[in-house]
C-alpha cells in the first residue's frame, strides 16, 4: 500500500471513532435531569443512554422511557416518576 493510501485510511478511522463518541454523549444534560441518571444500569450492564435501546444511545431508538421522557418535554416531572 502507498503511504498516502495508508494515512487516508489512519484518518477515516480516528474519524469513525471520534463520531461514535460524539454520538454517545449527545444528551449528557438529559442523563444530568434523571435522578441517578449517570447510575442506570439494565440486566447489570452500564446503561449511559438512559432512555435508548442501545446502552451507548443515539439514533431515535428509544425505550419506554425515551418515549415518556420526550412526551414529558425532556424534563423529569413527578407523574414521568411514578410511571416509572
Amino acid at each position: 500500500m502507498s503511504t498516502m493510501l495508508i494515512a487516508w485510511s489512519n484518518c477515516c478511522c480516528v474519524l469513525a471513532v471520534a463520531l461514535m463518541i460524539t454520538g454517545a454523549a449527545a444528551h449528557p444534560a438529559y442523563q444530568a435531569q434523571i435522578p441517578n441518571g449517570d447510575a442506570v444500569e439494565r440486566g447489570g450492564t452500564p446503561w449511559p443512554g438512559v432512555g435508548h435501546l442501545h446502552p451507548g444511545g443515539g439514533g431515535n431508538a428509544e425505550n419506554s422511557f425515551g418515549t415518556a421522557f420526550a412526551a414529558a418535554g425532556h424534563t423529569w416531572t413527578t407523574t414521568l416518576c411514578n410511571a416509572d
